[in-house]
């Protein structure tokens, strides 16, 4: 036996699972429609808006005027959703939009001081890392450092850069507007020795060697981990005397 679909009003086979809305029964393609559009006003509010039109045309004009009823209910219910999902994602766009502009106009400086401002609290010492993998090598490492056009020199510089950018957002989202004392420092990983340099010392430390200033010197590297240090402030212009 078939039956006729409240919501299409198709008749449909009676073979397969039962569906129900407004406690009438509705065909397999109905709930499948139905269920697309509760995923996508709760998950994609770029697909919503054509999820919507197509579940619609689909249906066409509902059989009853109880059936239009409970259609439209069902539909300002995923209506409700997507809005509020909107809201909320245009929220994490524009609070990601300021932390960028934050970014942005940051102070950064590897000295204790900011000419032209005051310092009006200091917040934290904070820090950014990155890793990279050279590979087996035997070369002394500042031979790869030294080599701009070298794939060690473009990874270094970018794991320079990444680490940075986790520095100053950590910074920003701590209510900092500058950052003093920036410091990068420099750690390789090679048969389970972990040699460090700082460039606020200029030394390179290894196995209890200390090597000289902007010498770093490792053997077969394994991993080089970057990471960037620094105090996040508050700081504000001076005032004209």
């Amino acid at each position: 036996m078939g039956f006729i679909c409240f919501l299409c009003g198709k008749k449909k086979s009676s073979f397969g699972t039962e569906y129900t809305l407004a406690d009438n029964r509705i065909c397999q393609e109905c709930a499948d429609g139905m269920d697309e559009m509760r995923i996508v006003s709760q998950t994609n509010i770029a697909k919503y808006p054509e999820a919507k039109s197509a579940f619609l045309e689909s249906i066409g004009s509902p059989a009853t005027n109880e059936a239009n009823e409970a259609l439209e209910k069902f539909i300002r219910q995923c209506d409700e959703t997507y809005q509020g999902l909107n809201q909320k994602e245009r929220e994490e766009h524009e609070a990601q939009q300021r932390t960028e502009e934050r970014i942005k106009s940051c102070i950064k400086t590897t000295g204790d001081a900011l000419i032209g401002y005051d310092i009006e609290q200091y917040i934290d010492v904070l820090s950014g890392e990155a890793t990279f993998a050279p590979g087996a090598t035997n070369k002394p490492m500042y031979e790869y450092f030294d080599n701009d056009g070298g794939i060690f020199s473009k990874d270094f510089r970018k794991a320079k850069d990444t680490a940075m950018r986790k520095l100053v957002l950590r910074s920003v989202k701590a209510g900092a507007n500058a950052l003093i004392g920036i410091r990068f420092e420099i750690t390789t990983v090679h048969e389970g020795a972990i040699p460090v340099a700082t460039l606020s010392t200029g030394a390179a430390i290894a196995g209890g060697l200390v090597g000289g200033t902007g010498s770093i010197h490792t053997v077969r590297a394994r991993t080089v981990a970057v990471i960037a240090t620094g105090t996040a402030v508050i700081a504000k212009p001076k005032k004209d005397c």
